[in-house]
């Protein structure tokens, strides 16, 4: 009876394993409640149009989004984290973005608007790094899934879907934060594309953000 029970509890822990190598880092949780807010300004490149006969170097220009947790719900069974991305610039889209709340893993980008363009994680409940131009470079949607052993890490990351390429993240915890860099060379461009993120302990959300094609920089984000 007792070797029964042992075997039963050992079964239950390996069942369970999975999900807990899942689990949010704790010093990287962001603990989010319904009404949380926070701001995250962006330097974007508006490049010059293909057609203009002497094209002028890229400009930039600066446009600020106030994110806020607006719901927590339950979505096919699981608790998720609505949260509302709204530019304080007219002109600019809104997005709503979708979490789990159990993994921190970001599960549809969804525009708002006449056009509703939801784009779904093609890495499951993973990172998430979208193809160029996905959101017109806008804004940084890219999400990195943290160890939460705070420990470095390399791995790839391949979808299903043979339409959405392969990337590669790497993490790292130097100086006490986390660093992720989400990268895959661009199918269209061969361009190395990648995305650096950096993450404070304590934050709602991650510190800095730049995202490069090639040797230049698409956009980038300070949360203020």
């Amino acid at each position: 009876m007792l070797r029964r029970l042992i075997l039963a509890i050992g079964f239950a822990w390996l069942a369970a394993a999975p999900a807990a190598l899942w689990a949010i880092n704790p010093a990287f949780d962001p603990h989010w409640a319904v009404g949380d807010s926070w701001t995250v300004r962006f330097t974007v490149q508006l490049h010059s149009l293909p057609m203009t006969p002497d094209p002028q170097p890229p400009a930039r220009t600066n446009v600020s989004y106030a994110y806020r947790v607006v719901a927590k719900v339950k979505e096919n069974g699981r608790d998720v984290f609505k949260i509302q991305a709204r530019p304080a610039t007219p002109g600019w889209p809104e997005w709503l973005l979708t979490f789990d709340a159990d993994e921190l893993t970001l599960g549809t980008v969804q525009e708002v608007g006449p056009s509703g363009i939801a784009y779904t994680n093609p890495f499951g409940r993973d990172a998430w790094l979208a193809k160029v131009d996905q959101y017109n470079n806008l804004v940084i949607h890219d999400f990195p899934k943290i160890p939460d052993t705070s420990t470095n890490q390399t791995r790839q990351l391949t979808a299903p879907q043979t339409s959405t390429p392969a990337f590669i993240q790497t993490v790292d915890f130097q100086g006490g934060m986390a660093h992720a860099i989400l990268q895959r060379t661009d199918p269209a461009s061969q361009q190395k594309q990648a995305t650096t993120i950096a993450w404070r302990p304590g934050k709602k959300w991650w510190t800095s953000a730049t995202t490069t094609l090639g040797t230049g920089v698409l956009v980038s984000g300070q949360l203020m």
